[in-house]
């Protein structure tokens, strides 16, 4: 092999990785304004749809017992720690503020003196069939714990941005002050 034939051997290898390199410093600003966009987010054999799927339970949301007005969720209704963690970790701060849900839901279910010997799920259940959690609610919080499990089983910065934790962490405020409310309306 000669000179001439090794040079073009090696363009035509590189021909397609420089192409590509060259598409992406020239669309570079179209392709990261599409970057939030994104609804779907392919990770090894893991698919996640967490942008659809929290529209989904914003929209459930809003139609909360607690407020006989639909008031939009706001990033006000998030607790200021949970702003301050989203700031650092996003996924931390959903899985925080899943906990304030399974906080809630227990201090409703021992209001209630609903006791369950299984986990969280099966307290769910249980403040479902009992009245303290209505169809919509309960769909909420099906959503919520989906969305929770995949942020938990998802690389960090992997899923999610600041922006949609804060929403997620506006729903599980939402969620977490209507179980509080029922649970203290059916104590009483």
């Amino acid at each position: 092999m000669d000179w001439l034939t090794f040079i073009a051997d090696l363009v035509k290898s590189l021909a397609w990785p420089a192409s590509l390199v060259l598409a992406v410093l020239v669309f570079r600003k179209p392709l990261l304004e599409l970057i939030p966009a994104l609804r779907r987010l392919r990770f090894k054999e893991f698919e996640i749809e967490f942008g659809r799927e929290l529209l989904e339970a914003e929209r459930r949301a809003t139609t909360l017992r607690p407020s006989p007005v639909q008031r939009p969720l706001e990033a006000e209704a998030v607790p200021q720690r949970l702003r301050q963690i989203a700031s650092v970790s996003p996924s931390a701060a959903i899985l925080e503020a899943w906990r304030d849900v399974e906080a809630a839901a227990a201090e409703a279910g021992s209001r209630r003196g609903i006791s369950v010997t299984g986990g969280t799920w099966e307290l769910f259940l249980a403040l479902e069939k009992e009245g303290v959690l209505n169809s919509t609610e309960a769909a909420i919080l099906n959503s919520l714990r989906q969305l929770r499990n995949k942020v938990a089983h998802t690389p960090e910065g992997e899923l999610i941005n600041e922006e949609q934790a804060l929403r997620y962490a506006a729903i599980a405020a939402r969620l977490a002050e209507a179980l509080r409310k029922t649970g203290e309306q059916s104590g009483t």
